[in-house]
């Protein structure tokens, strides 16, 4: 009995000391990121069949588990996406009204009516050689002003494309380490180690940051091998992981650069196309392909394409009544036909970024063409024309060139306020399922008090046994001296 019962007392304070260990652990991991509070579950040991029936052997540990709860992990991920999307449109959004400049004094609707009023200054006075460089002085206004929105358009493309690279490049390494992970969590399970736990809570914790980037599908099996999709495509298996990256196409017609997420086979060529809408990249995808492509087919906002119409509409309008007029020292009878700005074709159309004033004006202010007949100085019908056009309200389209550039602009707002609004209405979601998670899976430290005093309470029992069960022996031992 002696022999049992120290058994009994060394497998209990083996199972308590190991409620410990758990226990301080959970204490320890408190503000931890990611940690799932770990639940130690004893179980008696087998009995032992005696004479007067089956007595109890004792306590050992039956396993340890977790309260990762997969539902609050799939839905804070979700919101991650989303989040990470609106803030990356945000952020885009900013770099849009910093380049129009709305906020100063010369901003591109500005230099527009200063260059028409301009053309209604030279009408008073067409004769007037001051009157027609400042009519030039304004248009150079108008063309700086166009190439500059125009490169600065690009140069976000361009660093937005650079951005997606970086973007995948972060992909790839979070694909890595959960595939990694997947393999260390399959060791350590099989040889009963409960390291499984720790690493379980970090793979979690990627796949949180691989959302931030890129909306995710994640299925966990009952091996605790976690398997990750990216649109219909699985990219992470066990510890084995695909590799993605950037293609792009361009449309051989119409110019049309559209910048896909591809997955890669063995020899590195693209094997299928991954469907993104959410996330940083999905945010950066939608902006290059769309807002940010002047050749955009999709029939969402481009800002470049219509800046680019924009400029096309003014080269088109101005040219079109300038070619019919005379300048002063003109004697025709025919007009010369002079384009005001340089006119584009079928293979270089007029785009923000090449508008410009055309070679017979440029510099030569007596050839600005604000009469409709020859020999007349003081004529100055197509002056009065072209400064009325920006009274047209069928200069663009259905619009007023003011009114056009006012749309843009105001779409411009709308894609801010959509992202603002999208951001802050996600962060309260995901702020709600932090804290529901964290109520569930979180360590509670007066929870974790309370398990301290109640582990703490039997392994001193325990070691009370031990220590009567010594007693016993000892009597035995020595009852024939």
């Amino acid at each position: 009995m002696g022999f049992s019962l120290l058994e009994i007392g060394k497998r209990g304070l083996g199972a308590q000391r190991f409620g410990l260990d758990i226990t301080s652990n959970n204490i320890a991991n408190v503000n931890t990121r990611g940690y799932a509070r770990q639940i130690v579950t004893l179980q008696a040991t087998t009995p032992v069949e005696t004479a007067q029936g089956f007595i109890g052997t004792g306590v050992e540990v039956g396993a340890v588990g977790t309260a990762r709860s997969e539902f609050f992990d799939r839905e804070i991920r979700n919101s991650l996406s989303s989040q990470s999307g609106f803030e990356t449109d945000g952020e885009i959004v900013q770099r849009l009204e910093a380049i129009f400049g709305e906020t100063s004094d010369f901003s591109l609707d500005t230099t527009m009516q200063r260059f028409f009023a301009a053309f209604e200054d030279l009408s008073l006075r067409p004769e007037n050689l001051d009157k027609r460089k400042l009519v030039l002085a304004e248009a150079r206004n108008v063309v700086t002003q166009f190439n500059s929105i125009g490169e600065g358009l690009e140069n976000l493309r361009s660093d937005v494309r650079n951005r997606a690279g970086d973007t995948v490049n972060t992909i790839n390494q979070h694909l890595e380490d959960i595939a990694a992970l997947n393999q260390q969590i399959s060791t350590a399970l099989a040889r009963g180690d409960n390291s499984a736990l720790d690493l379980a809570d970090k793979r979690a914790n990627l796949l949180e940051d691989l959302s931030e980037l890129v909306e995710v599908k994640v299925y966990t099996d009952t091996n605790n091998q976690t398997s990750v999709s990216i649109g219909d495509s699985t990219v992470v298996t066990g510890a084995s992981f695909s590799v993605v990256a950037l293609n792009e196409t361009v449309d051989a017609i119409s110019g049309e650069r559209t910048l896909r997420l591809v997955d890669l086979n063995a020899d590195g060529l693209p094997r299928a196309v991954l469907s993104v809408n959410q996330g940083q990249l999905g945010s950066l995808l939608k902006n290059y392909n769309v807002t940010l492509d002047g050749n955009d087919s999709s029939g969402g906002f481009s800002v470049v394409a219509d800046l680019n119409s924009l400029a096309e509409a003014l080269v088109e309008t101005v040219n079109a009544l300038h070619e019919t007029g005379f300048g002063l020292d003109d004697a025709g009878p025919a007009s010369p036909g002079r384009n005001f700005f340089e006119p584009g074709g079928l293979t270089d159309p007029v785009t923000a970024t090449s508008i410009a004033i055309g070679s017979d004006v440029l510099d030569q202010p007596r050839n600005i063409a604000a009469a409709a007949v020859a020999n007349a100085p003081g004529d100055n019908e197509i002056a009065r024309q072209i400064a009325s056009l920006i009274d047209d309200e069928n200069f663009i389209g259905t619009s007023s060139a003011i009114e056009f550039y006012s749309g843009v602009i105001a779409e411009v707002g709308a894609l801010g306020r959509d992202a603002a609004t999208g951001a802050s209405t996600i962060e309260v979601i995901r702020n709600q399922l932090f804290a529901q998670r964290d109520s569930e899976i979180g360590v509670s430290l007066d929870e974790e008090a309370v398990s301290l005093i109640k582990f703490q309470r039997a392994f001193e029992a325990s070691a009370r046994v031990v220590n009567i069960a010594d007693e016993i022996l000892d009597v035995v031992v020595n009852l024939g001296r």
